[in-house]
């Protein structure tokens, strides 16, 4: 089927942005408050204070997205949460700051293949569109990294106030096109947040599989050259 719109996920599809990428800043920022644990010890807490809010089925945070500050002061709460499990009980305003600036200004890095796949679709005619569970600052990260060029709409959640994969945040972004489900393709890393809340929304959707993690899986890509032959 020709598809009209591709929607591509942010960290790990078109920019590696893991912790891998802004751990060793926070440990090092981390380090300055007091902390004597490890870089593992960092990236278990991190996580697991962001497995305690993500569930199957996405989450709704309208109430915590109506603006930038709002949107903040939850991350922050968030935030908290990883900390007290590297025993930061109490942890002041400042280190908290701390942590969340790191995340947002770090220098994130486009993989080899994203601009020369997103020229190409341009070319051919596809329009294309960021969907991604990412902080308020995507939409200038998007024009930082050069990407503006080629991306029609960045839909990202802090701002829409759903999380992949509620069908919700899917839905905004078929809106910001114009496009029913079937005219759009979605591409990312996660089979839970791309691929199957893509399938919940009757969007088609292309796992993208760096690492090859997942050989059984079709359609899989293992690079966004692929995606040319796929499209």
């Amino acid at each position: 089927m020709a598809y009209e719109v591709i929607l591509f996920d942010f960290g790990e599809t078109l920019a590696r942005t893991g912790f891998e990428v802004w751990g060793e800043a926070s440990l090092s920022s981390l380090r300055r408050f007091g902390f004597r644990g490890s870089l593992d010890n960092v990236a278990r807490a991190w996580s697991k204070a962001w497995e305690d809010i993500d569930t199957p089925e996405g989450v709704a945070h309208v109430e915590h997205s109506t603006d930038a500050e709002a949107y903040d002061r939850w991350r922050g709460e968030i935030e908290r949460r990883a900390l007290a499990h590297l025993g930061f009980q109490d942890p002041s305003p400042e280190l908290i700051a701390a942590t969340l600036e790191i995340q947002d200004r770090h220098q994130y890095v486009l993989f080899d293949d994203t601009l020369p796949a997103l020229a190409a679709l341009r070319q051919r005619g596809y329009r294309l569109g960021v969907l991604s569970n990412f902080t308020w600052r995507l939409p200038e990260i998007v024009r930082e990294l050069g990407l503006a060029p080629y991306v029609e709409h960045v839909v990202v959640s802090a701002r829409a106030g759903y999380r992949k994969p509620h069908p919700e945040i899917f839905r905004r972004a078929l809106e910001a096109f114009r496009v029913e489900p079937s005219e759009a393709l979605v591409v990312g890393d996660s089979l839970l947040a791309d691929v199957e809340g893509a399938r919940r929304a009757g969007i088609a959707a292309v796992l993208l599989d760096r690492s090859g993690a997942h050989d059984g899986h079709k359609p899989r890509i293992r690079s966004l050259a692929e995606l040319l032959d796929l499209v």
